[in-house]
């Protein structure tokens, strides 16, 4: 899975320690009413999500990226 980078970001894949940010992106109502999905109510939702992501990866049935500044990581 290639990094790849531009002047500002970095586009990558999941890892594990993304779990505390996807928890804070999917369980903001700010942002879960463009989705047509559950907020996550815990950390585990978002890890287990994670986990399903990588396999995905690895199973050779999905493909998904990371988008972060290059500033903050975030």
């Amino acid at each position: 899975f290639p990094e790849i980078e531009t002047k500002n970001l970095i586009l990558d894949n999941f890892k594990i320690t993304d779990s505390e940010d996807i928890f804070k992106i999917r369980s903001d109502n700010r942002v879960m009413k463009y989705l047509d999905r559950d907020n996550h109510k815990t950390v585990e939702e978002s890890v287990k999500m994670v986990k399903t992501i990588i396999q995905s990866y690895k199973d050779k049935t999905g493909i998904n990226w990371t988008i972060r500044e290059k500033t903050n990581q975030k």
